[in-house]
């Protein structure tokens, strides 16, 4: 009998219009994962979109999804010094600590990359750490070994998802998490077509917080 397939949806920054993406979601009865930009009102990339309010970040997780840290000003943690990462790691964390009252046990990987210094100080202070599947750079773990695991967590788009599984199927290689798809999403019309897609084969909705302590 085939395995039930869990897929966690992630989020990233904290862009405004990721308010009415979680407020749909809680429509479908779905949770979702935002991880959050701490100290800038806008993205650095796209100066023309704001970053979530306070009050938007705290209704965000009354509806039920997680929130988690993406730093605290979306800088390549590879290229910064140690007092630079504490602060885009650990003071993040305290940032969205006082928003929201509780603990933020998630962090995302600004651009996905990371090394093993940055890894050790995530490791630290959050319960996990999720990046990106990145073609010219291994940022992915494919190991169940815990600590590795949980702190190179993997997330595909749709378009690197199916590149993926393309090259494991002609490579007899195994999908690195079995029957497990993590998603990092954006627009609210692609977000559609996934739901209905994973719906019609029974696919489980659940934040990435709850996915990998099912996980670990």
């Amino acid at each position: 009998m085939p395995k039930t397939i869990i897929v966690a949806l992630s989020f990233d920054d904290g862009l405004e219009q990721h308010y009415y993406i979680a407020k749909e979601l809680y429509r479908l009865g779905i949770s979702a994962t935002f991880f959050i930009i701490t100290h800038l009102k806008r993205h650095p990339d796209w100066p023309n979109m704001p970053l979530l309010k306070k009050e938007q970040i705290q209704a965000m997780r009354l509806m039920g999804h997680e929130i988690a840290s993406h730093s605290a000003l979306h800088r390549d943690l590879t290229r910064l010094n140690k007092e630079e990462l504490f602060f885009e790691i650990r003071d993040s964390k305290i940032s969205l600590e006082n928003i929201l009252g509780q603990e933020v046990v998630g962090f995302a990987y600004p651009y996905g990359l990371y090394t093993h210094s940055v890894k050790s100080i995530v490791e630290h202070y959050y319960d996990y750490a999720r990046s990106l599947y990145l073609r010219s750079v291994k940022t992915c773990s494919s190991s169940y070994n815990k600590q590795t695991f949980k702190y190179a967590l993997c997330s595909f788009t749709p378009k690197a998802f199916v590149a993926y599984l393309f090259h494991s199927i002609i490579h007899k290689g195994r999908f690195p998490y079995g029957n497990i798809i993590v998603f990092h999403k954006e627009p609210l019309s692609e977000i559609y077509t996934l739901l209905r897609t994973l719906k019609l084969v029974g696919a489980k909705f659940c934040s990435i917080k709850d996915l990998v302590r099912y996980l670990c």
